[in-house]
């Protein structure tokens, strides 16, 4: 009775999109797909169809990612993908379908699951997809039923090669799923593409290509209109065509012109929709689909670097990974903007997706937001690399067998189809300047580690004795560059290399349009003078000053991109250190020291902050009245950043280090009021102001000044015991949807209103009302506390509770805060409709 129930529900859910959907502004029916699933996880049943009538299934919301909802063990996991359980998941959805959609084309579209999909529908096998980030679509058209008969869709997802790649990928179903009902004719899927290809703040010409399908018996004529809307939803420009459709594939160009139009960049991200519909010669309305785009005019220069919109700009970049901490690969758009937005603040304008697709979500926000993005295809070709796998003497292993296979059995027959079909699924997004067709790629073609030999002849004779003259990789790079310039000839090809210097010598460098440098600033200018027409920008940076000052003085690079912008699971070795902590920000997306130190020279805004540490673990010492770098405990200078405390308790006259960073001319350090001194911006090359003192309990401040005036302050307090637990969230409403998600912050004060930061309490959540805890966590790569639970110990004396709403509108829900089973703090939010 319950099955019947649910298939009455969605069956009236979807003849609603359906009846909207006749309507003459909107004749297709897209379906939110991802409600109502069942799910189970087998480690190592695999046969080809689940047994379904014999296990226990559970409902699941999708996006969904089992493996993040497992514990942390050592069995059966490695460090590579951050010691969570891979296995076997199955999916399966039950569905009715309107009988008037039975003389129409239905396909589902999956944008992403991760890995080796599987798909059944009604029992008949209908297709999948093995690389885990992409996004497709399978047509059910012939395979459904009609009417009152249900349809059932399974889904299995293989993942027992829980070593599968450098970093925590997730498992399951972990992006969203529509489906889509259309007429015969219809615009195909991915199917519109939106240029601008002159632009200027007086007029632009904005160019698409549209793709029909006729999927009906016969030719025809159709009028394909194409309607340019603002933001604010009011008609721009319009344009009308007469197409003669032959049966299957047809193409239409269509060009407009808009005076004085709003352009996209990081700063003013503008956005349009291009409206296209098409209409019989009867007047009726076959389709209409709307493409979001923007107006912005990129390039690269060799000499000069990048430019958007005729203004040189740096890309002030960070590389991001899958993954988003306590969701794990499964993240819900509020939980990417909330970490978006904190990049943001600190400057950042660029993202680098590493190393693979992102999810649509993703895309929409950084258009949304402003980010210039390099969309990355793949981190391996041909040949899989090596993983961190940490229950071997050597914990950096080229191949374990079949539990470390990644993408190199995939590329021959799979290759050309997932990066074209990353780029026809994300050409229109204006955030998007570079696609990458690779990472690091070098590591698995062995003569590439000759990079000592530095003449031509000399590397030819490694090069044969190691490779037998094949230089596989050169015409593999080449091949995936035509395939990018078959999809989008607008924005350029790249490629991350590490080995540019090799890379010079077999022509690898000129495979690709651009060449983006891996942690290699050093050839920056050896390079340039060599090879002066091309072009060249840090792909991977380590977070240090010096390599954005490499930048800065060198009109020619085009921009960095910080390895990683925010810490992320995985890549690591060493039960129980689940993640890799570095990064602008934890994988809980706190602020780390060095987002600070960014936010000086990244954004203009006054500011200061500091950090502290015992002198005793710091990499300075005390000489002769100056703070000097200790010569046997040298400061790290690649992936890592001087560890310091934010906050002030420590013994009395106990030695402490503090280091400053402002973007002020001068700060003066206050102790309880009594000024320690000024420096200077000018006079530390390294922009780090460093001071060494006694402790003494009370108040650290500091006071930033340019041109003598007071531009920004900071300061930090002694703390005593914790006594109650203030929780901040970032959003005090919310729609009651059943996504969104609001972050609250719970940090631990003591009895005068000092945030505790020194000290760590394990904090119990409580939600009441309509929403549930989707994630909780503290930030540390080494705690292994579930993220699916509702309790934690902080970190820093603070944790991070996700809330996802449910679909209660008008309640209020509240979030309480427990310590010792006391409630110790307590905040609301509202659901709204």
């Amino acid at each position: 009775m319950n099955n019947i129930k649910k298939y009455n529900l969605l069956f009236l859910l979807f003849v609603v999109i359906a009846a909207c959907g006749t309507k003459e502004t909107s004749p297709r029916a897209e379906a939110d797909f991802n409600e109502n699933w069942q799910f189970y996880w087998a480690d190592s049943i695999d046969s080809e169809m689940v047994e379904k009538d014999k296990v226990q299934w559970r409902e699941v919301t999708l996006p969904h990612d089992w493996s993040i909802e497992m514990e942390y063990t050592h069995k059966n996991t490695a460090g590579c993908t951050g010691y969570l359980p891979g296995g076997i998941g199955w999916y399966k959805k039950s569905f009715l379908m309107p009988t008037d959609a039975k003389d129409k084309v239905t396909w589902i579209e999956f944008d992403g699951i991760y890995r080796d999909s599987k798909i059944w529908v009604n029992g008949k096998y209908v297709g999948g997809r093995p690389y885990g980030y992409s996004a497709f679509k399978i047509d059910l058209s012939d395979h459904l039923n009609y009417g009152e008969k249900a349809n059932e869709i399974i889904v299995k997802v293989n993942r027992k090669a829980f070593m599968d790649a450098r970093w925590y990928p997730g498992s399951g179903i972990y992006r969203n799923v529509e489906l889509v009902t259309v007429n015969p004719v219809h615009i195909a899927h991915w199917g519109t593409f939106v240029t601008t290809p002159d632009v200027s703040r007086e007029k632009s010409t904005v160019a698409i290509k549209t793709s029909v399908l006729n999927e009906s018996n016969t030719p025809q004529d159709i009028k394909v209109t194409q309607q340019i809307k603002n933001s604010k939803g009011i008609l721009v420009k319009t344009t009308s065509s007469v197409l003669q459709l032959k049966v299957g594939e047809n193409s239409l160009k269509q060009e407009m012109m808009i005076e004085k139009p709003f352009l996209w960049s990081d700063e003013t991200p503008n956005l349009y929709q291009m409206v296209t519909t098409l209409e019989n010669s009867e007047g009726e309305i076959l389709d209409e689909y709307t493409t979001p785009f923007g107006v912005r005019s990129i390039r690269f220069d060799a000499k000069r670097g990048f430019f958007l919109n005729g203004e040189n700009k740096k890309l002030k970049g960070v590389c991001l990974h899958n993954d988003a901490g306590a969701v794990g690969s499964a993240v819900p758009v509020d939980v990417w903007r909330r970490r978006l937005r904190i990049l943001k603040e600190a400057g950042v304008n660029a993202i680098r997706t590493a190393h693979n697709p992102a999810s649509a979500d993703f895309m929409d926000l950084c258009d949304e937001m402003g980010f210039l993005v390099q969309v990355e295809a793949f981190d391996e070709w041909t040949v899989n690399k090596n993983k961190w796998i940490d229950d071997k003497p050597n914990a950096w292993k080229y191949d374990f067998g079949a539990k470390t296979t990644g993408y190199g059995p995939l590329y021959e027959e799979w290759a050309e189809r997932d990066l074209k079909d990353m780029i026809r699924r994300d050409r229109n997004h204006p955030s998007v300047i570079m696609w990458s067709v690779g990472n690091e790629i070098e590591w698995t073609f062995g003569y590439y580690w000759k990079t000592a030999i530095s003449n031509q002849d000399d590397f030819n004779k490694v090069l044969n004795k190691t490779s037998g003259g094949n230089l596989q990789l050169v015409a593999l790079a080449r091949q995936l560059h035509q395939w990018v310039k078959e999809e989008d000839t607008t924005r350029p090809s790249t490629a991350g290399e590490v080995l540019p210097q090799a890379g010079n010598l077999t022509g690898y460098c000129d495979a690709v349009d651009v060449t983006g440098y891996n942690y290699q600033s050093h050839h920056y200018d050896a390079h340039h003078k060599a090879y002066p027409d091309r072009i060249i920008y840090g792909s991977e940076n380590f977070a240090q000053w010096q390599e954005w000052k490499d930048c800065l003085d060198r009109d020619f690079i085009s921009g960095v991109f910080l390895w990683p912008g925010i810490s992320y699971l995985g890549e690591t070795s060493g039960y129980p250190s689940k993640a890799l902590d570095i990064g602008l920000m934890d994988i809980a997306g706190f602020k780390k020291p060095v987002y600070h130190f960014f936010k000086t020279f990244w954004q203009e805004k006054p500011t200061v902050y500091f950090g502290t540490q015992k002198t005793e673990s710091s990499h300075y010492l005390l000489e002769d009245g100056k703070v000097v770098e200790n010569p046997k405990k040298k400061r790290p200078t690649k992936w890592h950043w001087a560890a310091l405390n934010n906050h002030w308790n420590y013994q009395n006259k106990e030695s402490v280090y503090i280091e400053t960073y402002t973007n002020a001319e001068e700060v003066e350090l206050f102790l309880n009021d009594q000024s320690l001194g000024s420096q200077y911006l000018k006079d530390n090359e390294d922009r780090i102001l460093k001071w060494i003192f006694p402790f003494e309990k009370g108040k650290l401040k500091a006071v930033a000044r340019t041109h003598g005036s007071v531009v920004a302050e900071y300061e930090i307090k002694t703390a005593d015991q914790p006594q109650y637990v203030q929780m901040n969230l970032d959003q005090n409403k919310v729609k009651a949807n059943g996504k969104n998600v609001v972050h609250v912050v719970a940090q631990l004060h003591d009895i005068n209103g000092n945030p505790v930061k020194h000290l760590n309490k394990e904090i119990q959540f409580k939600v009441k009302g309509d929403a549930k805890i989707i994630g909780i966590d503290n930030g540390q790569n080494n705690n292994t506390n579930p993220f699916k639970a509702d309790h934690c110990m902080t970190s820093e004396g603070k944790v991070l509770l996700l809330v996802q709403a449910g679909k209660t509108q008008n309640e209020t829900v509240v979030v309480e805060a427990l310590m010792d089973d006391v409630v110790v703090g307590e905040n609301e939010f509202e659901m709204t409709f």
